[in-house]
C-alpha cells in the first residue's frame, strides 16, 4: 500500500502537466470563437458562465460520488468530459452545441476538482508526509505553468497554420491525461461495515462543521468573491488584447508570458507567505482590485503607453493568481481529517463556482450594456473594491490566527487519527 501511496505522489506532478486545464484552447479559444464560430464576444462570455454554473450544480453530488465509486474513476470521467468538449468545439455548428458541450464540460471538472487535489492528499495522509502537500502542490503546478508558457508560445502560430489544429491538440492532450488517470489507486480510510457513515449524513456533518466555524466562513467568503475577480479577469484580459489588434501570434506570446508568471507564483507562494504572513489574501486582493482599476482608467485615457503599462499589470495579476491557487487548497486542507476532506473541497469549489457565475453574469451584462472592455474593467473594479472593503473586514479575527487562537470548532478534525486501505 505504502508504495501505491507513493506512485500516487510521483504520478501526480506528470499528471497535472497534461490534466490540470486544457492546453492550447486557453490560448487561442477566444479568436476561434469568434474568428471560426463566428460567436461574439459576449457569447464568449455566456459559454464561461454556462461551464461555472454546471460546475457550481456538480460539485456537491461530484464530492458523494467520488466518495462512492472512488477518486480515480471521477478523474477519468472528468478527463473524457474535455475530449467531448473539444470534439464538440470541432464538429459543432451553433452557440447551442457549445453550450450544451459546456453544460457536459462543467460537470467534468466538478468530478476533476472533486478528486484530483484529494487523491494527492489521500496518499500524503497515508505516508504521514501532509505538511508537504504546499511544496509537492507547487511544484506540480509550477511544472503545469511553465509548459503552459511554452505551448501557448507556439499556440497562435499552429493556429495561423490550421484554425482546427490547436483544438485538435487539445483533445491528444486530454486522451494523455485520461492514459495517465487510469494508473492512480484509490486511497480511503479503512472503514467499519458496521459503522458506515451515511454520505448524506456526512455531508451534511461537514455542512455544519463549516457554518460553526469562523475560520473556515471567513475563507469560504474571501474565495467566493475572489474567484470571480480571477475568472473574469481571465476573459477581460483576452477580449482587451484582442481589441488592440494584435496577431494572434503576438497573443499567444502574451498568454504564454501570462502561464510563466502564475508559474512564478504558485512556486514562490510559501516563500511569500511566509513575508506576508497573516496578511497574504488581504495583500493580494487589494493589489487584484487596483490593477481592474488602473486597466480600466490606463486604457480609456488611450495613452501612448497603455497598452505595455497594461499588459505588466496583467503579469502581476498573474503572480498573485499562483499564489492564490496554491494558498487556498492548503488553507482547506488545514485542520481537517480524511473522512471530511472530500466533503471540504466539494463545499469550497462549490462556493467559488457560485461566485465565478455570478460573478462572470454581472460582468457579461456590464460589458453588454457599456459596450467597453475599460469601461467594464473600472466599474467591476469598483463593485470588487466595495465587496473585499466587507470581506476583509469581516476576516478579522476569524482567519489568519495562530493555531492556538482558533476556536475548538476550528481544529476539530485537527487530532484525528486514519486507518487506510487500498481499494
Amino acid at each position: 500500500m505504502e508504495k501505491s501511496a507513493k506512485k500516487n505522489i510521483k504520478l501526480y506532478t506528470i499528471y497535472e502537466l497534461f490534466g490540470y486545464d486544457m492546453h492550447f484552447y486557453l490560448v487561442i479559444g477566444i479568436f476561434f470563437l469568434t474568428e471560426v464560430k463566428n460567436l461574439s464576444i459576449t457569447q464568449f462570455l455566456l459559454l464561461s458562465t454556462i461551464m461555472a454554473f454546471f460546475m457550481s450544480l456538480a460539485l456537491i453530488p461530484s464530492g458523494i460520488i467520488a466518495d462512492k465509486i472512488g477518486r480515480k474513476q471521477c478523474i477519468i470521467i472528468g478527463n473524457l468530459s474535455w475530449m467531448a468538449f473539444g470534439m464538440t468545439l470541432i464538429v459543432g455548428t451553433s452557440f447551442w452545441h457549445l453550450a450544451i458541450a459546456s453544460m457536459f464540460l462543467g460537470i467534468g471538472y466538478a468530478l476533476k476538482c472533486c478528486s484530483e487535489t484529494p487523491i494527492l492528499i489521500d496518499s500524503l495522509t497515508f505516508l504521514k508526509r501532509e505538511d508537504e502537500f504546499g511544496k509537492i502542490e507547487g511544484r506540480a503546478f509550477s511544472i503545469f505553468a511553465y509548459t503552459s508558457c511554452a505551448f501557448a508560445l507556439v499556440s497562435g502560430y499552429i493556429y495561423t497554420l490550421n484554425n482546427y489544429l490547436p483544438i485538435i491538440l487539445m483533445v491528444i492532450f486530454a486522451f494523455i491525461a485520461f492514459v495517465l488517470s487510469m494508473f492512480f489507486t484509490n486511497i480511503k480510510p479503512k472503514e467499519d461495515e458496521d459503522k458506515k457513515n451515511n454520505e448524506a449524513e456526512l455531508l451534511k456533518e461537514t455542512a455544519k462543521h463549516i457554518f460553526l466555524s469562523k475560520r473556515l466562513r471567513a475563507l469560504l467568503l474571501f474565495a467566493f468573491a475572489f474567484i470571480g475577480i480571477v475568472v473574469i479577469s481571465a476573459d477581460f484580459s483576452k477580449i482587451a488584447l484582442q481589441d488592440t489588434g494584435m496577431s494572434v501570434t503576438v497573443f499567444g506570446i502574451i498568454q504564454a508570458c501570462f502561464w510563466l508568471f502564475i508559474g512564478v507564483g504558485s512556486g514562490l507562494q510559501f516563500k511569500i507567505e511566509r513575508r506576508t504572513r497573516n496578511k497574504t489574501f488581504m495583500i493580494s486582493s487589494m493589489i487584484y482590485v487596483a490593477s481592474f482599476v488602473i486597466i480600466g482608467a490606463l486604457g480609456m485615457l488611450n495613452l501612448a503607453f497603455s497598452v505595455g503599462f497594461i499588459i505588466l499589470i496583467m503579469f502581476n495579476q498573474s503572480i498573485i493568481e499562483g499564489i492564490y491557487g496554491v494558498s487556498a487548497q492548503k488553507y482547506v486542507t488545514n485542520f481537517t481529517s480524511q473522512k471530511v476532506r472530500g466533503k471540504m473541497f466539494s463545499i469550497f469549489y462549490l462556493v467559488e463556482e457560485i461566485g465565478a457565475t455570478i460573478f462572470l453574469a454581472i460582468a457579461t451584462l456590464v460589458l453588454d450594456r457599456t459596450e467597453s472592455i475599460y469601461l467594464s474593467y473600472a466599474i467591476m473594479g469598483g463593485l470588487f473594491l466595495i465587496i473585499f472593503i466587507l470581506i476583509l473586514n469581516y476576516m478579522k479575527k476569524r482567519f489568519g490566527l495562530k493555531p492556538e487562537e482558533y476556536t475548538e470548532e476550528d481544529t476539530r478534525y485537527d487530532e484525528e487519527k486514519e486507518c487506510i486501505h487500498e481499494i
